[in-house]
C-alpha cells in the first residue's frame, strides 16, 4: 500500500508526553500510532455545559418518576434509564 499523503500535526509538550508514554507501551512508532488512534477511535463531539446540565436534569426527573411507578414498570422503566445514561455517557 502506498502512503503518500503526508500531514503535520502540533501538541503541546504534556499532549506528546502522553503520546510517548502510550506509543512506548504498545511498543509501536508515532506514525502506526497516529494511524491507527486515527483510523479507529470513535470521534466524540464536544457539549456545550448547558447540554449536559439539561440532560442530567431530565435524568433525575426521570429516576423520580420511576420510583413512583409499580415494580413490575419499574425494571422497564429502569433498564431504559440505564439505557439512556450509557449512550448519554458515549456523547461525553
Amino acid at each position: 500500500m502506498s502512503r503518500d499523503i503526508k500531514k503535520t500535526i502540533r501538541f503541546s509538550t504534556d499532549e506528546f508526553k502522553s503520546i510517548e508514554i502510550k506509543m512506548k507501551n504498545y511498543d509501536i512508532d508515532f506514525a502506526t500510532f497516529s494511524r491507527k488512534a486515527l483510523l479507529n477511535q470513535k470521534i466524540k463531539f464536544p457539549f456545550e455545559k448547558e447540554i449536559l446540565y439539561e440532560l442530567n436534569c431530565i435524568y433525575f426527573k426521570l429516576e423520580e418518576i420511576a420510583k413512583k411507578i409499580d415494580t413490575s414498570s419499574k425494571m422497564i422503566l429502569l433498564r431504559q434509564l440505564r439505557e439512556i445514561e450509557i449512550k448519554v455517557g458515549k456523547l461525553i
